[in-house]
Parts: C-alpha cells; sequence; structure tokens
C-alpha cells in the first residue's frame, strides 16, 4: 500500500517538473532575443571600459581608477545569485500575468512583529523593486559595493581632511581655490558616474535589465539617482553650491530675519488664505503643517525626494486652508480657489516661516540632476514656483511689500 502511494507521488511530482520544465522552455523560446542581448559572462570587463569613458573624461578624478580596481579584484561567484534571481523574477511575473487568477485569498492581519530579516524578494510588484531588494547587499553585489565606494572616494578628494561634522563639511583647498571651476566638475563627475552605474546595470544583469533600461528609462534613472545620493555626497554638492553663491546666500539668510515675521495680509493673501488671522474660534495650526513638511526636503538627499517633498507642501496647502474652514457656515466654497497669484503669494509665507537658509541650494541639486520631466513638467511648476519666491525675499523691502498690496487690493 505504502509503495503504491509513493509511486502515486512521484508521478505528479513528475508531470509538475515537465510543465515546469515545458513553461521554461517556451520562456526562453519567446525571450531568447532578449536574454542573449547582452553578454553579461564578461561583465567586469565592460564596466571596467565604462569607468574608462569617466577616467579620460575627469584625468584628476580618483574614483575611476579606484573603481577599476575593485572590479578587477571582484571574486564574481558571489553575484552569480543576484544576476540569475533577474531572470527567474522575469520568468515568474511572464508566468504570473499568463495564469488565471483564482478566487480572492482573504487577508490575515498578523498581529506578532514579523522577523526584520525575512525578505521575500520574489513578491516585488515590478522589477525594479526586485532590483531594490538586491542593493542592501553592499558585501556582495557588486554594483551596490561601487556606488558605495564611488561616495567615499569622491568625498574623500573634496573635502577637507580635517572635517570632522557631517553637518557641517569643509571643502579643500582645491575647491575654495577656484569654486566656480570646481563646483561645475562636481557636478559633471557625479553625472557621469550615474551614467556608468545605468550602463553597469545592463552589463551586469543581462538583457532583461536592458529591456526595462530601454522601456522605463526615466523610472531607472530616478531609482540610481536616489541609491547614488548618500548624506555625505549630498552634502559636498550643497556646500559647494553655498560656496559658489556665498554673498547671496548670506542676504538671503539676513532677509529670512529680517522679514520672517510678516503676516499673509502683508504678501497680499485674500481674506479666505489668511490662515494666520482669529476669527473668534481660535486658530488652529495654520500653514504650520506645510510649513513643517517643507523643511524635511533639507532631510532628502535625491533631487527626486525634494520635488516630492514640495509637491506634499502644495497638498498640505490645500489641506491646511480646508481644515481652517471646515464646518465653517460663513465660507463660501466658491472662494477656496487657490490661484496662481495666491500660491506664490502663500508659497512665499511658506518659505519666510519655514527659514531654510540654503534653499536655493537644493533648487539648484533639483535642476542639476533631475530628469527634463520633472524639471520643465507639472512638477516642475512647482520646483518654479519655489525659485520665484526665493528671488522675491531677495528683493523684498518696504517698497516691494506696497506694491504686492496695491497689486492684489486692485484684483
Amino acid at each position: 500500500m505504502g509503495g503504491k502511494h509513493s509511486r502515486k507521488k512521484s508521478s505528479i511530482k513528475d508531470e509538475y517538473l515537465k510543465i515546469i520544465e515545458n513553461k521554461k522552455r517556451e520562456y526562453y523560446k519567446k525571450n531568447e532575443e532578449v536574454i542573449n542581448a547582452c553578454d553579461f559572462r564578461n561583465w567586469k570587463d565592460f564596466i571596467i571600459e565604462e569607468i574608462e569613458t569617466a577616467k579620460q573624461k575627469f584625468p584628476e578624478a580618483t574614483w575611476p581608477a579606484k573603481l577599476q580596481k575593485l572590479c578587477r579584484n571582484w571574486n564574481t561567484i558571489k553575484d552569480h545569485k543576484w544576476r540569475s534571481n533577474v531572470l527567474w523574477y522575469d520568468y515568474l511575473q511572464t508566468y504570473k500575468v499568463q495564469t488565471p487568477q483564482s478566487q480572492a485569498t482573504p487577508q490575515v492581519t498578523l498581529k506578532i512583529p514579523m522577523p526584520s530579516n525575512f525578505v521575500n524578494t520574489f513578491e516585488a510588484q515590478s522589477l525594479i523593486d526586485f532590483l531594490k531588494s538586491h542593493f542592501k547587499s553592499k558585501e556582495d553585489h557588486f554594483i551596490a559595493a561601487m556606488i558605495s565606494k564611488f561616495n567615499i572616494y569622491f568625498t574623500q578628494q573634496y573635502l577637507d581632511p580635517n572635517t570632522n561634522s557631517s553637518t557641517d563639511l569643509k571643502l579643500n583647498a582645491e575647491v575654495l581655490a577656484d569654486p566656480e571651476k570646481v563646483t561645475s566638475q562636481l557636478v559633471e563627475e557625479v553625472k557621469a558616474f550615474i551614467m556608468v552605474t545605468l550602463q553597469s546595470m545592463i552589463h551586469y544583469y543581462g538583457g532583461v535589465v536592458a529591456r526595462m533600461m530601454e522601456e522605463k528609462p526615466g523610472e531607472m534613472y530616478d531609482w540610481i539617482l536616489e541609491e547614488v545620493f548618500s548624506e555625505n555626497l549630498h552634502s559636498v554638492l550643497m556646500a559647494a553650491f553655498r560656496l559658489l553663491n556665498q554673498q547671496a546666500e548670506e542676504k538671503y539668510r539676513q532677509q529670512l530675519e529680517t522679514f520672517g515675521n510678516l503676516s499673509c495680509a502683508d504678501l497680499g493673501l485674500e481674506t479666505p488664505f489668511q490662515l494666520d488671522v482669529e476669527r473668534g474660534k481660535g486658530i488652529d495650526q495654520g500653514y504650520q503643517k506645510a510649513i513643517d513638511k517643507l523643511k524635511e526636503i533639507e532631510q532628502c538627499y535625491s533631487p527626486l525626494n525634494k520635488v516630492n517633498v514640495i509637491i506634499s507642501t502644495t497638498r498640505l496647502i490645500c489641506e491646511c486652508v480646508d481644515d481652517y474652514w471646515r464646518d465653517d457656515p460663513d465660507i463660501n466654497p466658491k472662494e477656496l480657489v487657490i490661484d496662481a497669484d495666491q500660491i506664490l503669494s502663500i508659497f512665499l509665507y511658506i518659505v519666510l516661516k519655514a527659514k531654510i537658509y540654503n534653499l536655493r541650494g537644493h533648487v539648484k541639486l533639483i535642476y542639476e540632476f533631475g530628469r527634463r520631466i520633472v524639471q520643465h513638467g507639472s512638477m516642475g511648476y512647482y520646483v518654479t514656483t519655489l525659485e520665484a519666491c526665493i528671488e522675491q525675499i531677495e528683493s523684498l523691502g518696504p517698497d516691494l511689500l506696497d506694491k504686492i498690496k496695491e497689486y492684489f487690493s486692485r484684483n
């Protein structure tokens, strides 16, 4: 009896393995051109060539030669699991799409903590999400290691060796001697490394990632940008921008201190948007939620994350107005329409209250590294609005304030 049961189980297993094998053949046949598009067996040689291009362009930079050495000495055995898993993930996603979905499984909420060291990467919703999980392993994933080492080598070259604080970084004598030239070079070096990383992804992973790069180049760029921008890299660039615009930043700081107490009315906001006025019901938070959100831009290192902070600030402006007038019968909802002039004045108020002294540097970082769609698309509108606020604050004075009030009184 036991032998018969065992043979039946073995037969079912063999049948299942045949089905899987047939599906693998179908997958390889369908994707043969993509899979073989890149010879990722010799990925180290190709990546060294990519770095060589940056080395030739920036002969004074130390990081290209050091990264080439890292690549030559890298033990490729430990990378195999990452690269082969991408193909397996793509196969599973293809099979998942082709398989009819069964009835929904009830969602179960666990009231016990999940183990922190368990990550089922095959549950990722997209290939990019799947790849993100790989980058947590800097010891045995070459590109993750390369990004980490770049940050170290880059900051070491341009920082004063006596710097001992990440919040007060001092640039070395080379940068101080010619801030304009060296700052431009710093930006171009980081851009070059980002491109090296994107090209390395193709050589490292092969055709599946090359296809993703072709289909969704913007998403890949944004993600790699987020991986590359560490706290130290961000701080070096911000320190360089500050040095480059030292006089303008000092004047901006003084203007924030001088005009930081201006009210909404002083800046020409229409009555429904003057949330700093008590109307017999007590002032709630006014625009405080939006002010606090904008301050978070200082803690974001990726340019795209900075854009997201600006957009979230805009959404919170609307939320603050809604909260202020909630359940108030005296307000006509038609009056709560924020036009372009009002959003600029509200942002001006928020920027004054947030007192982010190096805000121009954050905007410059977005313009230097953000994609064209971020710079010039709908998202870019609010970045431009923020830049306009900076320029207005720099030129603020009694005469300009009178003109602002006069303009809004006429309109």
